[in-house]
């Protein structure tokens, strides 16, 4: 990868780490005004249907914490192996690139999907459905343009035989 293309790697992944570092200090701020029995999870409606101990309340940092841990090594594997695509030098890093940049776009809009959950967890409000969907959809467009720009990349850089 070349030097933009790294920092913007970094640029991405530590703003992930931020907005969940933010929701966690923000809980963590909350936590003194929070009953002991808190709502953890929502139903179709926005609406809290689980509660539990305030302690639950940790869940979409741990979770989103994971998702992060999970990308860094897939990103860092990626890197590191031969992926076996039958694609000329140039085709590979491209591709390699490619899905480590989707790779840290969807870690950042996770990470505002944890933090939004955090969010309504800290404060005791319903969950906002409308955000969550615009959330799914930016992430699932995402997908889909890393999957094209995948897709081209192969089939511009064919090894030829």
């Amino acid at each position: 990868m070349n030097k933009k293309t790294i920092l913007l790697h970094r640029i991405l992944f530590f703003a992930s780490i931020l907005i969940l570092a933010a929701s966690l200090v923000f809980f963590l701020i909350k936590w003194n005004t929070l009953p002991e029995k808190i709502g953890i999870h929502f139903a179709e409606d926005g609406q809290f249907d689980v509660t539990g101990a305030k302690y639950y309340g940790f869940y979409p940092h741990l979770i989103g914490g994971i998702f992060i841990a999970i990308t860094a090594a897939a990103g860092f594997l990626t890197n590191k192996i031969k992926l076996g695509l039958r694609l000329t030098e140039k085709g590979e890093q491209l591709f390699k690139t490619e899905f480590r940049l989707t790779i840290d776009s969807l870690n950042v809009l996770l990470s505002l999907f944890f933090a939004n959950w955090s969010r309504c967890v800290s404060l005791q409000i319903p969950l906002e459905l409308t955000t969550v969907q615009i959330l799914i959809y930016i992430m699932l467009a995402v997908i889909a343009a890393g999957s094209i720009l995948g897709i081209i990349t192969c089939q511009k850089y064919k090894e030829k035989k």
